[in-house]
């Protein structure tokens, strides 16, 4: 008879509400978290504990010096249990880490008649090396779910702390029982060989209901949208010099976020009249601009070092809205959805403008048969239905079952 399943998750999952959004909130990472538990338990997965660590600026810069535990529940009714911690660093860590594997314990005590998994969203936060051990101690496999990753002298200075917190994730990461990354590149460089599975994001059906099929925008008044960071990883500064290239015409360029570059954009708008700043807005207002859109840009740079681990959270979302998307080449985005998006290859301010009047002199009909293949790839492959099937199917058939690695290795990995 073949034992129960029991999973228990570890990461920064919050319900997304006001009291949860502060500065260290990151609304891409727990939408991800979110979606992985839902669809989870809608594919009969028993998660049977959820360990979160609130997300919070450490003291002095967050206010808060100790943070209570506390229960909440996801939209879909799964509970979380938020841990307590002294939010002070590196006491931070150390207390995160010391209520998770309690925790942990707990979990694989109560559940020690089944097979168990842990599975973990990234290594920082508890670290790795506290889940490896606490796995190995309770007999449990590890699956780390890895979208984000610093390279010291690269996205983190080099120093001794930052070069030690690298050390130790990839000394984790090649021992894990499970490997989840969101590009190809987090894989193969940093555990090479391990069999893993590639999971770039997905779609929720509500994201989906909200974009009906669209007549277009015409040539006369196209729109170039931006929703994300202001920041120069996602190129915001190359999008403003194409822009001005593009020169005089019925063009606008809208942007719909915070970060760094924000008093650039904000100071081109003032220049510019056809640019705006609405700054950071609700789901619901990004997704009208989605529908009014000429066209989504996602010019995520490739050159900036460490950009070869990172996946723009935001693809899948641009491809479900039935809008052209413009895009650079990005990790697996060419070869994966290069037929669905038009490519910027160039990623100079006067390569993005030449895709930008290709896009606008392109009839729209061609712009909408390629939107609505991109809207059915979706569909097809990158709901979080879809999604979680693969991940429940990983687990089962790597993890827990791994005399099936070759045939995961040759079926999972894209």
């Amino acid at each position: 008879m073949t034992r129960r399943l029991s999973i228990a998750f570890v990461g920064t999952v919050v319900p997304d509400e006001e009291r949860f959004r502060g500065r260290a909130f990151s609304r891409a990472g727990n939408m991800f978290q979110t979606n992985v538990l839902e669809g989870l338990v809608a594919e009969g997965a028993s998660v049977d504990a959820v360990l979160s660590a609130r997300p919070l600026p450490s003291f002095p810069r967050g206010k808060r010096v100790w943070v209570s535990p506390e229960e909440v529940r996801l939209a879909n009714g799964l509970p979380v249990r938020l841990v307590g911690y002294l939010n002070v660093t590196p006491l931070k860590q150390i207390t995160v880490a010391v209520t998770v594997v309690l925790g942990l314990f707990v979990w694989a005590w109560r559940h020690r008649a089944d097979r168990r998994v842990v599975v973990t969203w990234n290594l920082s936060v508890p670290p790795g090396l506290a889940l490896w051990l606490a796995a190995r101690l309770t007999g449990a496999a590890l699956v780390a779910i890895v979208g984000d990753v610093e390279v010291p002298g690269e996205t983190v200075p080099d120093r001794l702390l930052h070069r030690l917190d690298a050390a130790a994730h990839g000394w984790v990461m090649r021992r894990l029982t499970g490997l989840v990354a969101v590009s190809d590149a987090i894989a193969r460089e940093l555990a090479p060989g391990h069999p893993f599975l590639r999971m770039d994001g997905g779609v929720a059906n509500e994201t989906l209901a909200a974009f009906p099929p669209r007549c277009g925008a015409s040539a006369e008044d196209f729109t170039f949208v931006f929703a994300g960071r202001l920041d120069r990883m996602n190129g915001i500064d190359v999008v403003l010099e194409a822009f001005r290239l593009l020169g005089p015409g019925p063009y606008r360029l809208v942007f719909a976020g915070a970060g760094p570059l924000a008093a650039a954009v904000e100071n081109a708008a003032r220049d510019d009249p056809r640019i705006s700043c609405i700054g950071f807005v609700t789901l619901e207002r990004v997704f009208e601009l989605y529908r009014s859109a000429g066209a989504l840009l996602c010019i995520r740079s490739t050159r900036i070092p460490g950009s070869r681990f990172f996946f723009p959270s935001k693809m899948l979302e641009y491809l479900a809205s039935r809008a052209p998307v413009m895009a650079t080449c990005t990790g697996h985005l060419a070869s994966e959805y290069g037929e669905y998006v038009h490519l910027v290859r160039d990623e100079t301010p006067s390569g993005v403008a030449d895709v930008m009047r290709t896009l606008v002199s392109t009839s729209q009909e061609e712009l909408r048969r390629r939107a609505e293949a991109a809207r059915a790839y979706v569909e097809g492959h990158k709901t979080w239905s879809a999604q979680s099937r693969r991940l429940l199917r990983y687990i089962e058939t790597v993890v827990v079952e791994p005399d099936a690695e070759r045939l995961a290795r040759s079926e999972l990995e894209t």
